[in-house]
């Protein structure tokens, strides 16, 4: 059950691109909903509370946590972050 939706939602999107349509929610709700997911799955492998700033995208005074948020990427991928 869950593939097929998933299926179908990247069909959906896929299509949204290839005809320049709008897609089921805007790229910023997208981005903060995923965040949301993956800033459980750190609270929950840290197993304490954490205090995160949306604005920075970054926890608040906590060097261990923030090592969390991204990590590098696998050859030959590369990314700036300036």
């Amino acid at each position: 059950m869950k593939i097929r939706a998933f299926v179908t939602t990247a069909k959906i999107g896929s299509s949204c691109a290839l005809n320049l349509r709008q897609a089921i929610c805007p790229a910023e709700v997208g981005h903060r909903t995923a965040s949301v997911c993956h800033l459980a799955n750190i609270g929950y492998q840290l197993r304490r509370p954490l205090h995160w700033d949306p604005v920075k995208e970054q926890f608040r005074k906590d060097p261990e946590a923030n090592q969390l948020v991204s990590r590098k990427p696998r050859a030959p991928w590369s990314y700036s972050m300036s």
